[in-house]
């Protein structure tokens, strides 16, 4: 009793200061952050938990508000038909009631309800939803929903969901005011809340990410699809009893397949409280067996990752064997050099590459020394006697690469498993993919590099930032292959000739910093998708070598720099669409941003 009413004050307490801290101006935070006193007992009271529930409930608050303004200006077609299909299987009436009650109060007509799992419903709720079809006491299978889809030659859209799952205010209307927009989308999925008595996870999706439905199913939920392009012959052989979850992964893995578009709301239109779980953990065997069947004819293979369940999906190798030329550029420092050098010539089972090192000016005696004596016939090294300038060395030696692909590596990077170049380049082979990069970790084990989040600082950073090895990330994303917008070029595999075609790297504005991100960017433009690579995994002493631009000139290069991003591509005011607009730009961890209470901005 005692520690309820502890907690219950806590939280109280908790809920005012973050209350006050959040009414005061921009201007004046720092100086009460800076005093001793105020920072102890706000760390006192303010843990990441209770943070994330107060930034979830004034997000919620700014979104309800947005969802009004775009569900009044909704103009959609009235001849539209719904079909929602729920699996009742084992669960409480109230639970059916909850869902049923969020479907009829979306405003929307044309609404079909489908219920499995239930033999004889209660009369009451016959006498509410008389248009209820019963489908009996079976559990929902694959075949079943494929007949139904089969079936009903008039259906517009379909939605499968668990009972006790609901539906915000205005879903549909918004679902449909973006179906019925200029493009045609196969799916459209929102952003979920996965709320039980034992838990509470927020799921802020990317837009739509192949690679990683591939391995994890990070939409099992919130999915509405487009009945009228929805191409179900693949799936014909599986069949069996299945999960809302598992159907909605299988049916997006097909029309991504087919070649149709996917949409991401980032709203929260769903709320998952009916099975409390969602099935982002643990992909299903009939998720396996369709993306194993899948990759049968897009060149994959298919296999379980020891960590939470999830698929590992590796691309086959090219069978002409395509030669990978590494870049590395070095001013000195021996020890590092030596240490990269040594780790790719034993620690590399692709053996089809050769070492490009390129001297920016090194003085130190033993290092001249050291690259003398290294050349050999797959290893090479070309002096660039100028300033340093990192997009301009690279381009050097991208135009002396006898490879097919390059690879630009940092003479700060250790080798730490064997099959990193195999992993990689199985994307880079792919005709729809341009930079692939691989996952750094500083020498304490933490990660330093799993993928680039445009926005962070105003212009990029990087995603999991510091996050500890072995951890799966936020919903399963450091252990499984990402498409981010952007990779870090201290490792980054592209084929030679995407290289030149989008120009190679910015070597007049972009000198030193950005430059790998301005690569992958113009790549995003020309249409390609940029990879990052989980199993791929390197250690990365990070900027050992080259310093700090904190100071002096390199400061007002970097200050440049930061400004030419803005500039070209308004890093600044651009929601990464591997990301996630109610996540924050201020940290690295996924956390989600915080609206202030009065004045609905960011803080």
């Amino acid at each position: 009793m005692l520690s309820q009413i502890f907690v219950q004050f806590r939280v109280a307490f908790s809920d005012r200061i973050f209350w006050l801290l959040s009414q005061v101006p921009q201007k004046w935070r720092h100086i009460f952050k800076g005093n001793r006193l105020v920072k102890a007992v706000f760390d006192l009271v303010r843990d990441r938990e209770f943070v994330q529930q107060h930034a979830l409930k004034f997000l919620l608050k700014e979104q309800r508000k947005r969802l009004v303004e775009m569900a009044a200006s909704c103009a959609t077609p009235n001849d539209h038909s719904f079909h929602v299909l729920i699996d009742a299987s084992s669960v409480p009436l109230e639970m059916l009631n909850a869902s049923l009650e969020s479907i009829a109060e979306q405003g929307v007509s044309g609404i079909t309800v489908s219920l499995f799992g239930v033999d004889e419903p209660d009369d009451s709720l016959l006498k509410r939803f008389p248009t209820l079809l019963l489908k009996g006491a079976n559990k929902l299978t694959l075949d079943s929903i494929l007949s139904i889809v089969d079936d009903y030659d008039d259906l517009d859209f379909l939605m499968i969901i668990n009972a006790g799952d609901i539906l915000k205010s205005f879903a549909l209307k918004i679902y449909l005011k973006e179906f019925f927009s200029s493009r045609e989308f196969g799916a459209i999925y929102s952003d979920s809340i996965v709320h039980s008595s034992d838990c509470f996870r927020v799921e802020c999706r990317p837009s739509f990410c192949p690679d990683y439905l591939r391995e994890c199913n990070y939409v099992s939920s919130s999915v509405i699809f487009n009945k009228k392009i929805l191409d179900t012959d693949l799936l014909r052989n599986f069949g069996g009893p299945t999960s809302v979850g598992t159907v909605n992964h299988v049916l997006l893995l097909c029309l991504d397949y087919a070649g149709h578009e996917i949409q991401h709301l980032p709203y929260f239109l769903y709320e998952d409280r009916g099975s409390g779980l969602s099935e982002i953990d643990n992909v299903s065997q009939l998720s396996e067996k369709v993306v194993s069947y899948l990759g049968e004819r897009m060149g994959y293979f298919v296999s379980r990752r020891p960590e939470r369940n999830m698929l590992r999906v590796d691309w086959r190798l090219p069978e002409d064997s395509p030669l990978v030329s590494i870049i590395i550029p070095t001013r000195d420092q021996l020890v590092l050099l030596r240490q990269c050098v040594d780790s790719v010539m034993n620690s590399t089972r692709w053996k089809e590459f050769e070492i490009i090192i390129v001297n920016n000016s090194s003085e130190d005696p033993k290092t001249i020394e050291y690259l003398t004596s290294v050349i050999s016939e797959r290893v090479r090294v070309f002096d660039y006697d100028k300033p340093f300038n990192y997009s301009a060395i690279n381009n050097f030696a991208a135009e002396r690469a006898n490879g097919d692909f390059l690879l630009l590596l940092n003479n700060d990077v250790e080798v730490i498993s064997e099959d990193w170049l195999c992993a990689m380049l199985g994307h880079a082979a792919r005709p729809d993919v341009a930079c692939v990069g691989a996952n750094l970790f500083y020498s304490n084990n933490t990660h330093q590099h799993a993928g680039v989040v445009i926005g962070y600082g105003g212009v990029a950073g990087h995603a999991h930032k510091f996050f500890e090895r072995g951890h799966s990330g936020y919903m399963n994303r450091l252990i499984t292959t990402q498409n981010y917008t952007a990779v870090t070029a201290a490792c980054l595999l592209i084929d030679k000739k995407i290289f030149f075609e989008v120009g190679g790297l910015d070597e007049i504005n972009l000198t030193v910093a950005f430059n790998d991100v301005d690569l992958c960017l113009k790549a995003n433009a020309a249409g390609y998708r940029n990879v990052w690579v989980p199993n791929a995994q390197l250690y990365h002493h990070e900027s050992v070598s080259r310093g700090t631009d904190k100071v002096g000139a390199a400061k007002k290069r970097f200050s440049n720099e930061i400004r030419y991003m803005k500039s070209r591509w308004n890093t600044d005011h651009t929601n990464d669409p591997a990301y996630n607009a109610n996540l924050t730009l201020r940290k690295e961890d996924f956390s989600l941003r915080i609206y202030s209470v009065k004045e609905s901005r960011v803080i």
